[in-house]
């Protein structure tokens, strides 16, 4: 029953953690876009607002992806675990 809940646990932990993500990326697009409107913004032409924009997003898609793998791990580990139990 410990196992179960930790698992449960943590994967509620992961869960919060990657809505926070989106959360805080979803904010921070946001803040930085408004920001560029008041001043000028891209529309000038500026490259480094454009490389700016699209290393946030790669950014947040490797935190992402980390955060998928590590959720795909604790699956696999939980699910070997049952395995076992199973042989036994």
């Amino acid at each position: 029953m410990t196992a179960k809940l930790s698992v449960a646990m943590k994967q509620q932990l992961f869960t919060s953690g990657g809505l926070f993500l989106l959360y805080k990326a979803v904010k921070e697009i946001h803040h930085t876009i408004a920001r560029e409107e008041e001043i000028g913004g891209p529309a000038s032409g500026d490259p480094r607002a454009f490389i700016t924009i699209i290393s946030q997003i790669v950014l947040l898609d490797v935190v992402f992806s980390v955060d998928f793998v590590e959720i795909l791990q604790m699956r696999y580990e939980h699910n070997r675990g049952k395995n076992r139990s199973l042989e036994r």
